[in-house]
């Protein structure tokens, strides 16, 4: 979802794309492999999808990879001749870029969006050397967020100049409403148990050792208080996950189904809905190495209450279009959601909406694409 957004931002800016997607997806069968072409938003997507029982191990498999890719590529050059290829994350896509690259004589870059970098360079069985030898070898590279750049330099040995440019955001689709605000934008707040605070969550619900969401810390802070006190809050949580049935359960230990409404998986249309009918967004989290939810949220003019990691504090200012929460514990996040009423008296929609929206539309993050490729030295390749 992510790659197509940055492709569509090209497409605005005037460059010409097609997208090539690979992946492996686990199946019951021993192997098989699909490859077929579909015109996705105006822009031509071909695809290479193996399905088995040992996928992980599929995905290992550069010169099987390498060899169905440079199949599909030759199909495309049959009518499409690229100055560039621009593969998003190292591994494979970027591993493959640079074999492609060497057989196409074409220049690649490589974008990284990936927050297992860490995990990625101290696993014995991956090819972390590839991934190096790939960002060593590109034309450029670049990230989604200065803190995943930081990553990139301390866990892949990134020493070269990497250019910023920020993810996506659908601003048609993810902006302001009208029927609910003051004259100069403000959004009044509710409080005192009456009407409570609308709050959304977008999340995921994780299960074992990899979890990175962390919607139980809602329950935990709401059960910290007294009981008149949960009332002033009402939280709609929209996400799916293996860790659902789990998050239920807690939610009943603690007698808090009246201020919970779990909404389970949220296509994107209604998710913007339910944004501009909300008054804060909540978002506890481990990492981001971008916050395309507190984007999305901040384009539809919502304060956001998030945790101080990762990417989110180039997000989100504290005092101003959210809270930035310090500790993801229960107690810290009590203290953000009696701060709650306060954010949303000061927040002004259509100033968070515009501040964000020049930095994250499809016309803003494509221009920056333009520049950047303009300035690459790709004569040299």
């Amino acid at each position: 979802m992510f790659v197509h957004e940055h492709a569509k931002a090209m497409v605005a800016a005037g460059i010409e794309v097609r997208v090539l997607h690979f992946y492996t997806y686990p199946s019951r069968e021993l192997y098989r492999r699909d490859v077929f072409s579909e015109v996705r938003d105006g822009i031509m997507v071909y695809h290479v999808q193996v399905y088995s029982r040992f996928h992980k191990a599929a995905l290992l498999m550069k010169n099987h990879l390498g060899k169905h890719l440079a199949s599909v590529m030759d199909t495309i050059l049959d009518e499409f001749d690229p100055d560039l290829l621009h593969a998003h994350v190292v591994f494979q896509a970027g591993i493959m870029a640079r074999r492609m690259s060497r057989i196409f004589e074409i220049p690649y870059v490589i974008t990284e969006h990936w927050s297992g970098l860490d995990w990625f360079s101290k696993a014995v069985h991956m090819p972390v050397g590839q991934a190096r030898r790939a960002y060593r070898n590109a034309a450029g590279v670049s990230s989604v967020s200065e803190f995943l750049a930081g990553r990139m330099r301390e866990y892949m040995r990134v020493e070269r100049e990497i250019e910023i440019i920020p993810n996506v955001v659908d601003t048609e689709l993810f902006r302001p409403g009208r029927a609910d605000e003051n004259p100069d934008g403000s959004k009044a707040a509710n409080g005192g148990g009456i009407n409570p605070v609308r709050l959304l969550c977008v999340t995921s619900f994780g299960k074992g050792r990899k979890v990175t969401k962390r919607p139980e810390l809602l329950v935990g802070a709401l059960a910290l208080m007294p009981d008149d006190e949960r009332g002033n809050y009402h939280i709609t949580i929209a996400g799916a996950g293996d860790g659902l049935e789990e998050f239920q359960r807690l939610v009943a230990e603690n007698n808090l189904k009246g201020q919970f409404d779990i909404a389970g998986f949220t296509p994107r249309e209604k998710l913007a809905e339910m944004m501009r009918h909300a008054d804060a967004l909540v978002h506890p989290t481990e990492i981001e190495t971008f916050g395309v939810v507190a984007a999305e949220a901040l384009c539809c003019g919502l304060p956001c209450v998030v945790s101080n990691r990762g990417a989110l504090p180039d997000l989100v200012t504290h005092g101003e279009n959210g809270l930035l929460v310090p500790e993801n514990t229960p107690e810290a996040w009590m203290e953000a959601f009696r701060s709650i009423s306060g954010l949303i008296n000061i927040s002004n929609k259509r100033q968070i909406s515009q501040e964000i929206s020049k930095i994250v539309s499809y016309q803003a993050v494509g221009s920056r694409w333009k520049t950047w490729f303009k300035s690459l030295p790709l004569s040299s390749y």
